[in-house]
């Protein structure tokens, strides 16, 4: 049973529906966040219920300059108070050591209109502290997630790079060219800078800091951040040649060569990111387990880069292509639609939405533990219509690092707007000589060569026609060409 109504209204196209839908909801209710940073770069519906002082802030605030200091020195009694009544903010990512630039253009207009134009900069900030109680944004809703965002074009700036690393007066961009167009990024900004590391590092740590990273293992037993050849874990003797450990007590012509093994926890589920291609596509790129009943060919984690993306099969239906690199610990996914649908040379605001609607709504933290309670629909609106719709998309889970608490403080739990994460490639690092190349930089490292306005986050999947809804009574102020009026349709439940 269903019936049609013409409306007046001037947002609608059409919806299909059961009753279950609420159409009345009042969404603002889960607008948890909402930043227009030509205004501010704070902004949260949650506001702080008592002082939480970030003691260990001087550890990690360099990197992505929430602490402004410019003598090259770490000081890890900078402390930090995050007071009663704060709410999420935002911050400029700059570059601390120099090597990188992250310029921004700020009140730039268009049309009357106010608008940061990003040369190579971006901003982030983090929305909860673990284990502290600071939580402006849950890390896991109920249902799902919306971010809604005003953008606008064209992409400008050049994105040519000849070799990834660090490279003085360079952006990201150029350095890790195949980044580029990142408007969003939800996860941890980092991985941990404090595993993996050498006995002098650990000293330093120890003698200048009284900083105990890591609990040392009896170097001639069972080590297990060591393995063999990078496949197994190596149990037994080894030996320093040359500053190499190798098998056995003493070097010999057969010994093995032993490798570290990076573990990757901290990224499962915890890196996310929408971009906006070079010739108009958009999409995502994510990191999660690789399903441990997979048989395919793996590829090895010390080789992969934006090149060793293998495209997936997709049906003539999907309005999206998929590729993955797959490797023995971990999946990297990049979604994109098929046809390029901006112009990103052509000079406009664009309004911009993801929506993750998980299939099973938890009843308890326990249910969200298991396997089809993380999995739900993915979809990216333009200006209100629906350009790519994913199902059994892996749910994103942030959450924190496999290392001690007073080490993550503004790590874990971020969100970036006009760009990636930059991780390490810019980190006031204890060995600056010590070459940090990492799965984050390699695929993360990237910006938004274009403008940014609005920046808004929902507890809650946006329903199709309350984004165009949005789009509508925004739509003349910032020049959105959306088609107004319609129909609703709607279909009775009758079981």
């Amino acid at each position: 049973m269903f019936y049609t109504e013409l409306d007046k209204s001037e947002y609608f196209d059409i919806v299909i529906t059961k009753d279950c839908r609420d159409f009345y909801r009042d969404v603002n209710e889960c607008k948890l966040i909402d930043i227009d940073v030509t205004v501010s770069l704070c902004g949260s519906q949650i506001t702080q219920s008592e002082n939480v002082p970030l003691e260990n802030i001087g550890l990690n605030g360099y990197d992505n300059f929430f602490i402004n200091n410019g003598n090259g020195t770490i000081d890890p009694d900078i402390a930090y108070l995050v007071e009663s009544g704060d709410t999420f903010c935002f911050h400029e990512v700059s570059g601390y050591t120099g090597n990188f630039t992250y310029n921004i253009d700020k009140l730039k207009v268009d049309n009357g209109v106010y608008y940061n134009k990003l040369d190579g900069g971006f901003y982030q900030g983090f929305y909860k502290i673990h284990n502290k109680n600071v939580e402006w944004f849950p890390t896991r809703a109920r249902k799902g997630w919306s971010f809604n965002s005003i953008v606008h074009f064209p992409m400008t700036g050049s994105t040519t790079g000849t070799t990834t690393g660090t490279t003085t007066g360079t952006t990201l961009n150029q350095a890790y060219p195949d980044n580029s167009g990142f408007i969003f990024y939800m996860g941890t900004r980092a991985e941990s800078k404090y595993a993996n590391q050498t006995e002098v590092e650990v000293q330093k740590f120890e003698n200048d800091y009284n900083i105990i990273p890591k609990e040392l293992q009896n170097l001639y037993t069972y080590n297990g951040l060591i393995s063999l050849n990078g496949t197994s874990k190596y149990i037994g003797y080894f030996n320093y040649y040359n500053g190499i450990m190798y098998t056995g007590r003493r070097f010999t012509a057969e010994s093995q060569k032993l490798q570290y093994h990076q573990e990757y926890v901290d990224l499962y589920y915890n890196a996310f990111g929408i971009r906006v291609t070079n010739d108009g596509r958009i999409g995502y790129r994510m990191i999660y387990p690789t399903d441990v009943c997979y048989t395919g060919a793996t590829q090895e984690v010390s080789g992969i880069t934006t090149s060793s993306f293998i495209k997936e099969p997709t049906s003539d239906c999907d309005n999206y292509d998929t590729w993955l690199i797959v490797t023995k610990y971990f999946t990297i996914e990049e979604t994109y639609t098929k046809k390029p649908v901006i112009d990103v040379t052509e000079n406009k605001f664009l309004h911009i939405s993801s929506v993750f609607e998980r299939d099973f709504a938890y009843d308890s933290k326990c249910a969200l533990k298991y396997g089809d309670y993380k999995k739900g629909t993915f979809s990216i609106y333009i200006n209100g219509f629906s350009v790519l719709k994913k199902y059994d998309f892996i749910e994103v889970i942030p959450h924190e690092l496999t290392v001690e608490d007073n080490l993550q403080e503004g790590v874990p739990f971020n969100f970036s707007f006009g760009g990636g994460t930059q991780n390490l490639l810019d980190a006031l690092y204890l060995d600056t000589n010590k070459k940090i190349d990492t799965v984050l930089e390699k695929f993360f490292a990237g910006t938004f060569t274009g403008g940014v306005k609005v920046f808004q986050m929902y507890c809650l999947p946006l329903y199709a026609f309350e984004i165009k809804k949005m789009v509508n009574n925004i739509a003349d102020y910032y020049g959105l060409n959306v088609i107004k009026g319609g129909r609703k349709i709607f279909i009775k439940n009758l079981f």
